[in-house]
């Protein structure tokens, strides 16, 4: 079977929409009460899901950038970068694989599904690139260092890959061997790169780690900052964002059912 198209003219107006909604969301941040004042909330990732449910997450993944893109242009950035590209990454351990499960299920039950374990994942992903990329990166970049965004580039490569190589094709019209391979390649070389630049610095943490004891004096390292504050972040970030998405879900079945008779019309296979 052919793949399936991700770049027709209903798709790119769609995606250009949706991340100029998205970027606009992005003006409307709430810091929390239990993290540090440069984790704030804000409800951008909807209309990136909106996009990967009706497209797919090869859509979300374009939207999520787009949205950056389309924030750092408007508004700049107050975090050297590092701020913006971790809400890329993270956000799509929420989008990615919620798609990818609503995909195989297309119901109520299965948008559920696929936001608790985006939630449960953007949860892990989040702890764990805070921990040895974003939170040093974020503490050198200030320091003029810029070996960190390799890193980040590296782990945006492991994340995009797999979404564009795999989207649209059957079980038997990919080499799915190849894919994991070149997968295991980009990530050991995210990990080398990691270690290898040597990230981790406990000088250069000092001033986030003690950012985040004036919040909560529990906080105490790098590891109590990412239990602490990082994780009920993220939790938090997925939960409410989840919520909203499912209250609108009648309003993005529309949309995938209109999006699904556009492409029987034209011949293309329906989402």
């Amino acid at each position: 079977m052919k793949r399936e198209k991700l770049l027709t003219v209903r798709n790119l107006v769609t995606i250009a929409v949706l991340s100029a909604v998205a970027a606009l969301l992005m003006y409307l941040e709430f810091p929390l009460w239990f993290a540090p004042p440069f984790y704030e909330l804000d409800f951008s990732e909807i209309p990136v899901l909106v996009g990967a449910f009706s497209i797919g997450p090869a859509a979300g993944f374009v939207i999520e950038a787009l949205k950056i893109v389309l924030k750092l242009l408007l508004k700049g950035s107050t975090t050297m970068g590092v701020g913006d590209w971790a809400n890329l990454l993270i956000g799509c351990g929420l989008v990615i694989p919620a798609a990818m499960i609503y995909g195989k299920n297309r119901t109520r039950k299965g948008a559920v599904i696929g936001l608790v374990v985006g939630t449960l994942t953007m949860a892990f992903v989040g702890c764990f690139l805070n921990a040895y990329v974003l939170l040093p990166t974020y503490a050198q970049a200030f320091e003029g260092a810029w070996q960190g965004f390799l890193v980040m580039g590296a782990f945006t490569a492991a994340v995009a890959f797999p979404v564009f190589f795999f989207y649209g094709r059957e079980k038997g019209n990919h080499p799915i061997l190849v894919g994991l391979a070149v997968e295991v390649v980009i990530l050991a070389a995210a990990i080398v790169l990691m270690n290898v630049l040597h990230l981790f610095s406990g000088d250069s943490l000092a001033g986030l780690v003690g950012m985040g004891t004036a919040v909560n004096p529990a906080i105490t390292g790098i590891w109590s900052f990412v239990l602490l504050a990082v994780l009920p972040f993220n939790l938090f970030k997925g939960v409410v964002v989840s919520f909203i998405t499912v209250l609108i879900y009648k309003r993005i079945r529309v949309i995938m059912k209109q999006a699904g008779s556009s492409r029987r019309t034209t011949g293309q296979r329906p989402l």
